[in-house]
């Protein structure tokens, strides 16, 4: 089984070529040098790990690792259910 704590620090760190160390949990990865391309990227990694889709929007405005993993852990929770949360949108 997935990790999702494990999962994001790993892309994290590697998409943005720092160590763990340099940042926290409640870091703005934005103020690391996160960018658009960089999201899209970890959003096509995070979801073939989980199974299932998790868009750029979430990932774009809780740009954190707390809040990342969080969006991992639900994704990973339940693959098949509707996402709409997980892809940025709300048919409410």
């Amino acid at each position: 089984m997935v990790d999702a704590k494990q999962l994001v620090i790993n892309e994290v760190t590697q998409a943005l070529a720092l160590p763990s160390h340099a940042f926290n949990f409640d870091t703005n990865l934005y103020e690391m040098g996160l960018h658009s391309l960089l999201i899209l990227r970890l959003s096509e990694r995070f979801s073939a790990e989980c199974g299932s889709y998790i868009g750029y929007l979430p990932l774009a405005s809780r740009p954190t690792l707390n809040e990342w993993i969080a969006l991992v852990q639900r994704a990973l929770k339940s693959p098949t259910d509707d996402h709409s949360q997980l892809q940025g949108t709300n048919h409410e």
